[in-house]
């Protein structure tokens, strides 16, 4: 038998998770928070996920940053071929012989556009674990385009990459590398 002491523990609890619900979505509705890109994969906390894409490798104009665009686009007034800039899928390029990644080489690159309620994010390069009050939301491989291609701005790829299926053709369109280290101005170790 429940004497009156129960009721009042049952009660507590309800009004809890009551307010703990109401938290919980007042932050899921909330404009606090941040989006990042997740380059190499299309699963996670996603707003939209799909293809990334850029400049062709060889060409000199357009833009040097890479774009993770919507598998559902909506486009206002559109004519073919009267634009300036062109703009090309991304694709791995990781053949060599002794490459981890030697299988994903031409492979079309994945992305997702992610929503995470806190509001800081950071890429930090030459590291994959996280510095005091911050939280990993992944890890990967810091990629560019060639050193003897134009420019373009570095992006980490998820270190466990996933891929467009039937997308591997070998169509040279913005190409990533692995980015490796030059000693020198750059200091070595570490």
């Amino acid at each position: 038998m429940l004497d009156i002491q129960h009721f009042g523990y049952i009660f507590d609890a309800r009004d809890t998770i009551a307010r703990l619900n109401k938290t919980i979505q007042r932050n899921q509705n909330s404009g606090d928070g941040t989006t990042y890109v997740r380059w190499g994969r299309d699963t996670a906390y996603q707003v939209y996920t799909r293809y990334a894409a850029g400049s062709n490798y060889g060409h000199s104009g357009t833009a040097s940053d890479t774009l993770c665009l919507s598998k559902n686009p909506i486009y206002n007034k559109y004519t073919p071929g009267l634009q300036g800039g062109i703009i090309y899928g991304a694709q791995y390029e990781t053949g060599r012989p002794n490459s981890a990644w030697k299988h994903l080489k031409d492979q079309d690159i994945l992305c997702a556009v992610c929503r995470i309620t806190r509001n800081n994010v950071l890429m930090v390069s030459g590291r994959n674990t996280c510095q005091e009050n911050y939280q990993l939301e992944y890890k990967g491989y810091l990629m560019s385009r060639h050193y003897q291609h134009s420019a373009s701005l570095f992006i980490c790829i998820d270190n466990e990459p996933e891929v467009l299926q039937g997308g591997s053709f070998d169509d040279n369109g913005k190409s990533f590398y692995f980015v490796d280290g030059t000693c020198g101005s750059l200091k070595c170790p570490p």
